[in-house]
């Protein structure tokens, strides 16, 4: 029988392929002898784990680097995110907190998104859109369940970007810009987002951030579910292509969180929530009498054991 027990390691395989490793955390013994077993990647240790740091002139990679060193972390790869960052101060916050507020601030100044993920135990941070294969879902091939949600509530069509100094409760030398999209105002109303970048800053500052912050939130939020034939690749920060004309989804998603199922029958399935993204392409809709594939990319259909049947993998190198 296997010996399960908190503090060792746990390897997952589906039919020889390694899909998860980790270190089990829980386990639990009941009375009609079932073992569950709860077990963490390497990214545990992120949450686990709480300092206080006072970060100056220091880049996202170089201090996420930094972090894991100091913490036993193991690394792959972790992409150079280039901006670099003037001043943070974290005080008893964990290392996950802590890298996801640099990581958003390298993407408020410059635009470029980062996540993180493990493979083979490592930790690895990469650029979002440097990402080379995908996987296609689709009505009538490999999407079991899906459903989509369209919301305005966090939409902002006016950034105004201020700076100045305070002294004695007071200004000092304040300094604003405001970005706007006139259109979205038109359509939406006007819903205005203050942002204070501290200290005097310039005016060209001011207004790449105002820039910046108006193509971040000047968007609905769309909310998107869906349900599939289980793919091991397709994980939290990979990107799908997704093709269901009967909820109008059909593009490049982002996997924002993911639960993979085996059931008794073996029979396995994948739940996803995705978010849409501007640096994946998009494909037009099919005829309502159209079923094939969206001809732009070349497609290969995996063997049982990378996806099992009626999964298409889209891989731009080929062209």
């Amino acid at each position: 029988s296997l010996n399960f027990e908190a503090g060792r390691p746990l390897f997952f395989y589906v039919e020889n392929k390694e899909v998860f490793r980790g270190i089990i955390f829980t386990v639990n013994f009941d009375s009609s002898g079932t073992t569950t077993v709860t077990a963490f990647d390497e990214a545990k240790y992120l949450t686990t784990n709480e300092d206080t740091r006072f970060l100056t002139k220091t880049t996202a990679s170089a201090f996420i680097s930094k972090l894991c060193k100091e913490f036993d972390i193991a690394v792959g790869t972790i992409t150079n995110t280039g901006y670099v960052i003037d001043k943070l101060i974290f005080r008893g916050e964990t290392l996950w907190d802590m890298i996801q507020k640099v990581l958003t601030k390298t993407r408020d100044e410059t635009g470029r998104r980062y996540w993180m993920y493990v493979q083979d135990g490592k930790l690895n941070v990469v650029e979002r859109k440097d990402q080379v294969v995908r996987w296609m879902l689709e009505d009538d091939v490999n999407i079991l369940d899906s459903s989509r949600s369209v919301s305005i509530e966090e939409l902002r069509n006016q950034i105004k970007v201020t700076s100045g100094s305070i002294d004695d409760k007071k200004p000092k030398n304040p300094t604003s810009t405001i970005a706007k999209d006139e259109p979205s105002i038109a359509k939406y109303g006007r819903m205005q987002m203050v942002d204070d970048m501290g200290d005097k800053v310039s005016t060209t500052r001011l207004k790449e951030r105002a820039k910046l912050l108006l193509k971040e939130k000047n968007k609905p939020r769309i909310d998107i579910d869906v349900t599939a034939l289980g793919i091991s690749e397709v994980y939290s920060g990979k990107s799908v292509l997704v093709y269901d004309k009967r909820v109008r989804i059909n593009g490049g998603y982002y996997v924002q969180d993911d639960t993979h199922t085996w059931d008794a029958t073996g029979k396995y399935t994948m739940s996803l929530s995705l978010s849409a993204t501007d640096d994946l392409p998009f494909v037009d809709l099919a005829q309502e009498d159209e079923k094939k594939a969206p001809p732009k990319y070349k497609t290969n259909i995996s063997p049982v054991g990378n996806g099992g049947p009626g999964v298409t993998r889209y891989d731009e190198s080929q062209g």
